[in-house]
């Protein structure tokens, strides 16, 4: 059979185009898979989370727009909670406590209940099951005259943790009508004696009334005090009072949403510049206070680079926090002599009376130490050691009451509240001066007063002892310290910024979340295709969960630069310029020397493909006992 040649060549050129078709079809499906395979891989190095136009978040708006969670308030100190929290963030009672239904045998948080750690739980407050039958059956009357009875004697046995909590609203400032503030006293929570009801608050002192021309604090009686007044005596602005009136009554939540907010305007742009630190990791401290009291009040807000002398990581954020958090821990580690641990328990710190005997430039530590606070407030920047609960009401200037010394100094406490509540306290030779142990285990009399060592104390005079105890204890012996400390963190921060805040709240956004939750680590990360349907995920998860505390916070710190949780959980992990980032796992290629590399900028591990779980928890091990600074990559 004869064909046309021209039906030759259309069948050609049918199969040409046909062919080329699928060729540029080809093309274009290989592009999008390279694409993305790279959008993949931006993906995992540099997770931001971003609205639909791709602007990435930042801290400030992690609340804006986001449904608000369920919570659950804390029965102890009235804090709500996630509902992903099985304790109290801020002092650690399990989810489902009630005072009252304990106290009735009611409690549904109880039930197979077994005493916990002092950190958590409130001792002795079970009561045998036969008890719990019994007491149900009162007479609602009789019962709740039982109830009323005994809570008040329950809430006494609270440990430091939570009746620091359960107080933390006891001091509120108040308006009168002619516009003059004035501090008010939570009732319920206030000493039946008249010497532990009065409150102090710091004050600058005007330059005149001193010689020598130098300001400094001093104490000044709540019933005397304008609560109105911020830490330099200055009034703060009415329009100012309305905001502060109105985010300071929010759910933690939306009140740290607008901190964060705030501290976001005051920050530069890296268009305007930025600060490079450059330190040698083995002087850590005194090269960064140097360079830290160097800086123009202008340029506190730019941008924070850290360069380690003699290293080749380059810093993208991740440098930072791992140089804030060396930094903090050499700063607040008693042995140094600037600041000193108190209340064992509690394992916070305080200044220590005696930091001129180890530098007599020991009051620009201080001020440098403040403008590192600011910083941390600015940044996110989480502490690993706690401020003394004064501290923290010195640095929001509330009342300092006599029950504050408890935190400074339980045995302390217990000897003056002895004192307090007893009579015939001559029999105790005490005079109205203090002893102090000084370096060298020397001892110094300090006068409470003129002549106070020869003057003892009865009591007839006792009440003036304790309050002069109080006002030595918490202000005179520490005072200049405080001066320069307070003047630092308000040259970054405004106090007025941080007066939303109660002191609880106050040392969750410097410290975080105690706690490492790995259900929220978990679901707050992303991870490589190549792990998705891998066991090694599993693994990596199954290990972590089953970590102490201690080696959770050193495998986070390795990952982030951070051994704590953010204060709005993991969610709100951050990368080098402050952009929400969430923790992320890379799949990596398994060899017999292969190590799981972090790169702290992005919140990062590249995880090896290991062929047992066995074999990665022995890995894991490793890498957390190592020293973890200078471990990381960037």
């Amino acid at each position: 059979m004869y064909i046309q040649p021209s039906v030759y060549w259309a069948w050609y050129c049918t199969v040409l185009g046909v062919v080329i078709t699928a060729l540029m079809v080809l093309h274009v499906a290989r592009k999008q898979f390279r694409g993305q395979q790279r959008m993949r891989c931006n993906m995992i190095q540099r997770n931001l989370l971003g609205n639909q136009s791709g602007t990435p978040y930042g801290r400030h708006d992690l609340e804006r727009g986001i449904p608000k969670e369920d919570q659950w308030k804390c029965d102890i100190c009235d804090f709500c909670n996630n509902v992903s929290k099985p304790e109290c963030v801020l002092c650690g009672t399990e989810r489902g406590f009630s005072l009252t239904a304990t106290l009735l045998g009611t409690s549904p948080a109880l039930a197979g209940h077994h005493p916990a750690s002092d950190r958590n739980s409130i001792t002795g407050l079970t009561s045998h099951p036969s008890r719990r039958r019994e007491s149900v059956s009162l007479p609602a009357n009789a019962r709740l005259s039982f109830v009323d009875r005994n809570k008040a004697f329950k809430i006494r046995r609270l440990n430091a943790r939570q009746d620091a909590a359960r107080k933390r609203k006891e001091w509120v400032r108040e308006v009168d009508a002619e516009g003059r503030g004035y501090w008010t006293r939570s009732s319920h929570k206030s000493s039946s004696s008249a010497t532990s009801a009065e409150g102090f608050v710091a004050r600058v002192v005007p330059s005149s009334v001193y010689d020598g021309g130098e300001m400094r604090l001093t104490f000044a009686p709540t019933s005397r005090a304008d609560a109105l007044l911020s830490f330099d005596g200055s009034a703060i602005h009415e329009a100012d009072l309305e905001v502060l009136h109105v985010v300071a009554a929010m759910p933690f939540p939306e009140k740290y949403a607008w901190f964060v907010d705030q501290t976001h305007g005051l920050m530069k742009t890296w268009k305007d510049g930025r600060l490079k630190i450059k330190v040698h990791r083995s002087n850590v401290l005194v090269e960064s206070f140097e360079q830290v009291l160097g800086m123009q009040r202008q340029h506190i807000y730019m941008p924070l680079r850290i360069e380690f002398i003699g290293e080749s990581g380059l810093d993208a954020g991740g440098l930072e926090r791992e140089w804030f958090t060396i930094l903090t821990e050499e700063l607040f580690d008693d042995s140094l002599g600037l600041f000193q641990a108190c209340h064992k328990d509690v394992g916070a710190f305080y200044i220590d009376p005696h930091s001129a005997d180890v530098t007599k430039d020991h009051l620009l530590y201080f001020k440098a130490t403040g403008r590192l606070l600011g910083r941390a407030l600015l940044s996110g920047h989480l502490l690993t050691a706690r401020p003394c609960l004064p501290l923290l009401k010195h640095i929001l200037g509330v009342p300092i009451s006599f029950h504050d010394i408890q935190y400074l100094d339980p045995q302390k406490y217990s000897g003056l509240q002895w004192l307090d509540e007893n009579d015939n306290v001559e029999c105790l030779d005490l005079t109205f001066s203090c002893t102090e142990l000084c370096q060298g285990n020397k001892t110094v009399e300090v006068d409470l007063k003129p002549n106070g060592r020869n003057i003892p104390v009865t009591d007839e005079n006792k009440a003036e002892y304790l309050a002069l105890t109080l006002r030595y204890l918490m202000l005179d012996r520490c005072s200049a310290q405080l001066h320069h400390l307070l003047t630092g963190l308000f040259e970054v921060i405004p106090q007025e910024m941080l007066m939303v805040f109660d002191y609880q709240e106050l040392e969750l956004v410097l410290c975080g979340v105690p706690d490492i939750n790995v259900a929220d680590w978990r679901a707050n990360s992303v991870c490589s295709p190549d792990l998705v349907h891998s066991p090694v995920l599993e693994w990596f998860w199954d290990v972590v969960a089953a970590m102490s505390s201690e080696d959770k916070a050193r495998l986070l710190q390795f990952a982030t630069g951070s051994s704590r949780t953010p204060v709005q959980g993991f969610k709100a992990l951050v990368s080098y310029d402050g952009q929400l980032c969430p923790f992320s796992l890379q799949a990596i290629p398994f060899t017999d020397t292969a190590y799981p590399r972090a790169h702290t900028c992005f919140n990062r591990i590249d995880l090896p493909l290991y062929k047992s779980k066995e074999q990665l928890q022995d890995i894991l091990t490793v890498v957390i006992n190592t020293e973890i600074t200078g471990f990381t990559e960037e």
